[in-house]
């Protein structure tokens, strides 16, 4: 049977957004509500997985899902057209997590070119990752009676009385890029418009590549944040996997750190787990972020060559160092230009009076060492990704 160990560090009382688009710069904290707190040294289970650990694992399958990532995405509608004119003269406040990275400046540059195409008043709240950035931004919103907020990469869940503030004014609210499918029932009510994130299939395509790359003999630490409500069912999604798909011929151990604890215990952890077990031959950061902490790590315990890493949200940063070295050989990247134009589409058909859709078309794109050139040389945070979505969701919002 494969065995599956879960360390789990403290876990703090605060919480930092730094959804790894960051990329190193973790910023301030906001309460996180929903877990429970454990304390002392680091706990170890074993957990299990959706079939027989007895399964060889089936490489065949792992290939298939992801050569159907490898290539340029292609748009798909995941919902019927409507008329986009119907929301002119409306009005939105997009309040990112922080408005100085620029994961949520790529966003916003794309939602605002959607929003002044159709007509609407765009306002880019100005956060610097504080609850107290985040009560401002609401509170603005309220005086200035605009008619959607959108929280981007912000946990809802900490701004209780703000969000009722804001149901009572009669403003619609939006969450964009924090929860995945699984989670919905996390969302409070006084959030009816939700554009989610595809966190699970995310990490089954790192968990089928790492089968993949080594033939199916995958020995892996896991790098989660458990302060982070995405961390939890990537964590999960990747235990799933590899019960699913590898059996008894994977290992996988999970590594829990804070995001506020990057900087001081990545390297540390990662590099004690592969002096440790030298049988060790992959490491999967869930957020890409991490990697600057984990690449470290590798080189510090001699292991280049022998341990390589898997990651996901297609930062330049850490696709240039997979061009420059083989020891990131995959990333799953998200395109953001089009993700844009997708929270759009969800926040102007709450806007237009129809109904929002449980999906919707946003981009990802495995990343190896085999095409990301086509992300650019060096990358950047759009390329790669096509130009599809343009006239697909234009001809959305055509109402024909």
């Amino acid at each position: 049977m494969s065995i599956l160990k879960v360390f789990r560090g403290p876990r703090p009382h605060t919480r930092a957004r730094a959804r790894m688009r960051i990329a190193g710069a973790l910023l301030g904290a906001t309460a996180m509500a929903g877990l429970t707190a454990c304390s002392g040294a680091s706990d170890a289970r074993s957990t299990g997985g959706s079939a027989d650990a007895s399964t060889s694992a089936d490489l065949a399958y792992v290939k298939q899902q992801l050569d159907s990532y490898t290539s340029v995405p292609q748009f798909e509608a995941l919902g019927p057209t409507f008329d986009a004119s119907r929301v002119a003269g409306k009005s939105l406040m997009n309040i990112p997590f922080s408005s100085g990275v620029s994961y949520n400046q790529t966003l916003n540059n794309a939602m605002e070119s959607v929003a002044k195409k159709y007509g609407i008043d765009y306002t880019f709240f100005q956060s610097q990752g504080s609850q107290a950035d985040f009560v401002a931004g609401i509170n603005q919103a309220i005086s200035k009676k605009v008619d959607a907020i959108n929280l981007s990469t912000i946990d809802p869940r900490v701004l209780g009385p703000q969000l009722h503030a804001a149901q009572d004014a009669g403003i619609s609210v939006s969450s964009s890029m924090e929860f995945g499918p699984t989670q919905m029932s996390l969302i409070p009510s006084t959030v009816p418009v939700v554009i989610p994130f595809e966190w699970e299939t995310v990490a089954r395509l790192m968990a089928d590549w790492t089968i993949h790359d080594t033939s199916g003999k995958a020995n892996v630490v896991a790098v989660v944040s458990s302060d982070q409500p995405s961390s939890q069912p990537m964590a999960d999604a990747l235990e799933d996997e590899f019960k699913a798909r590898c059996g008894d011929s994977c290992k996988l151990t999970i590594v829990d750190v804070p995001a506020t604890q990057w900087a001081t215990r990545i390297q540390s952890a990662v590099q004690s787990e592969l002096v440790k077990d030298p049988s060790i031959n992959y490491v999967i950061p869930i957020y890409d972020g991490m990697t600057q902490w984990v690449v470290p790590a590798i080189k510090s315990a001699n292991r280049v060559g022998k341990v390589h890493v898997a990651t996901e949200n297609g930062q330049p940063f850490v696709l240039k160092m997979m061009q420059d070295e083989d020891i990131i050989r995959m990333d799953v990247g998200q395109g953001l230009e089009w993700t844009g134009w997708a929270v759009m589409d969800q926040i102007m058909r709450s806007m237009a009076g129809v109904p929002t859709l449980e999906k919707q078309s946003i981009p990802l794109r495995v990343f190896t060492r085999e095409n990301v050139s086509e992300a650019g040389t060096p990358p950047t945070i759009e390329k790669g990704y096509g130009n599809s979505y343009i006239d697909g969701f234009t001809s959305l919002w055509s109402g024909k």
